[in-house]
C-alpha cells in the first residue's frame, strides 16, 4: 500500500492503528480533518512568504 491509500492520514499509519489509541472514528476523522487544514495553511504561509521574497 503507498501513503495515497490513507491519506490525508500521515504516511503508514491506517484507522487500524489509530484504534490501538482507542480513538473512535470520529476522533479518527477530526484528528484527519485537522491534519489537512494545518497542512493547507502551511502551504499558504510559505507560498505567501515566496512571494515576497521574491517580490
Amino acid at each position: 500500500m503507498t501513503c495515497a491509500t490513507f491519506w490525508p492520514a500521515p504516511c503508514g499509519y491506517d484507522d487500524e492503528e489509530f484504534a490501538t489509541y482507542v480513538l473512535t472514528h470520529d476522533a479518527i476523522i477530526a484528528l484527519r480533518n485537522w491534519a489537512h487544514r494545518w497542512a493547507g495553511d502551511l502551504d499558504e504561509r510559505l507560498a505567501r512568504e515566496t512571494d515576497e521574497h521574491e517580490g
